[in-house]
């Protein structure tokens, strides 16, 4: 997947598993045994990853965080896209 859009739909890999931290949690990819570290807006998109678009995931954040910036948008565009190269969650593809 080249581009991700905000109408874009994802949901969390199933083989993939998290540990809540202190400030955010550490996601592990039970395949190949990867792992990526996320802070507390990260943890709060990937509990929202199960099947919303990503403008929906930004809303999520938005409610969660009264000071979000501006750029929460594209921000988080950005970071769901790095969750998809490093196959942490997949495209909900339409019925």
């Amino acid at each position: 997947m080249s581009q991700i859009h905000l109408t874009s739909r994802f949901q969390r890999a199933e083989r993939v598993v998290h540990r809540p931290l202190n400030e955010g949690a550490v996601l592990l990819n039970l395949d190949d045994g990867s792992y990526f570290e996320i802070d507390a807006v990260g943890l709060v998109i990937w509990e929202a990853l199960d099947g919303r678009c990503v403008d929906e995931i930004v809303d999520v954040v938005r409610q969660a965080f009264e000071d979000a910036p501006e750029s929460v948008a594209e921000d988080a565009r950005v970071f769901v896209q790095a969750l998809v190269a490093s196959e942490l969650v997949v495209p909900v593809e339409d019925v």
